[in-house]
């Protein structure tokens, strides 16, 4: 046989059997794994997994991959514990709503993206009822000026230069024994009251007063539930004001606005759920399962997924959301920003100290 046709020979036999390998590995069973997400960003990420499924996304070794999701609250892995996961029984990965949980987390957890998507808190009021605290000597729609005020002339809407029809404030946000949403609420009020973004060896009874008053214009906190820019949306006579994930608010405004003029403010001190991205990483995580969780998340921090994040109130990991984006251009006109600054971030206390204002949260008057 001539040299020449010997190594064409040679080489279609390599290629039969590259292609006979590559076919072997795409008829295998595809390589799948499970994410944890908070519910803040579960319909966003819902939407991407399905888009990403239909991809056909493989690892480098040509293996298929194939993603599915669970909607975990933070809380229920660090403070409830009702998530259960345990060696043998656990996501592959988990995005939860703030780098904090992670931090908390006894579980072996890697993070390999510190945020795939941002949503900080913010304030909304109806105009009205946000004049009339303001009139009274605050100085921003924030927890400080809010607790001067009832301080000074109690919570009836009468007494703070307001209706008499209104009756008290009605203030609230989501549970925060319940939502990571809810405990970043908790958060910021404490660092209002300490002054400062750092909050370990700041809480104890000193708070504790300082928070009640306020804490008791919750009308009915089983009722408020997690999303409350939703309740507010049902006009003033349910909430004066409420504060919680901007994502929540830009979601509801049209519902909102269309119950009175409404008033978006960030809060001094601020709390961004920031959404990293973790691997479960421990003896028995396999490299094919790390291969998988890794592709997904160059998937996910890819130009077009991180542009996505507006369609769902939510910023993406790095910089202002599209400027198109209509859930945004709409509420700048009632305070919104486009690019914040997002300082002072309000770092963590211990999960000690976390615990115990969760447990004096449940078990106040």
């Amino acid at each position: 046989m001539e040299r020449g046709t010997l190594v064409l020979a040679l080489f279609a036999v390599i290629v039969v059997a590259v292609i006979g390998v590559s076919l072997l590995l795409q008829s295998q069973p595809p390589i799948e794994f499970t994410i944890a997400v908070d519910p803040l960003a579960e319909d966003w990420l819902r939407q991407l997994v399905d888009d990403f499924n239909v991809s056909n996304p493989t690892i480098p070794e040509e293996r298929r991959v194939r993603a599915r999701v669970i909607g975990v609250s933070d809380l229920n892995v660090w403070y409830s514990e009702r998530a259960n996961w345990t060696q043998r029984d656990h996501p592959e990965a988990w995005i939860p709503a703030s780098t904090f949980s992670i931090t908390y987390s006894e579980h072996p957890f890697e993070i390999i993206v510190p945020s795939v998507a941002r949503t900080p808190l913010i304030w909304a009021a109806y105009a009205d009822r946000a004049e009339a605290l303001l009139q009274n000597g605050g100085q921003a729609l924030d927890w400080s000026a809010l607790a001067e005020v009832i301080a000074a002339n109690g919570d009836r809407w009468e007494d703070l230069g307001g209706q008499a029809s209104w009756g008290f404030v009605k203030m609230a946000f989501p549970l925060p024994t319940n939502t990571m949403s809810g405990f970043g609420v908790i958060l910021s009020a404490a660092a209002s009251h300490a002054d400062s973004a750092t909050l370990t060896n700041r809480m104890g009874r000193p708070l504790y007063d300082w928070l009640n008053p306020l804490l008791n214009t919750v009308p009915n906190t089983a009722e408020v539930g997690d999303d409350v820019a939703s309740i507010m949306a049902r006009g003033p006579s349910t909430l004066d004001l409420a504060i919680g994930p901007e994502s929540q608010f830009l979601l509801a405004l049209d519902a909102l606005v269309s119950r009175g003029d409404i008033v978006l403010a960030y809060p001094e001190y601020q709390f961004v759920f920031d959404f990293p991205l973790a691997i479960w990483s421990d003896s028995a995580t396999t490299t094919h399962q790390r291969r998988a969780v890794e592709v997904f998340a160059d998937w996910l921090t890819a130009e077009e997924q991180q542009a996505s994040t507006a369609r769902f109130g939510l910023r993406p990991a790095e910089g202002p959301p599209t400027a198109e984006v209509d859930l945004f251009t709409f509420a700048v006109d009632y305070g919104a920003v486009l690019n914040p600054t997002f300082v002072p971030l309000v770092e963590p206390p211990t999960l000690v100290e976390a615990r115990a204002l969760l447990q004096w949260y449940t078990q106040r008057p």
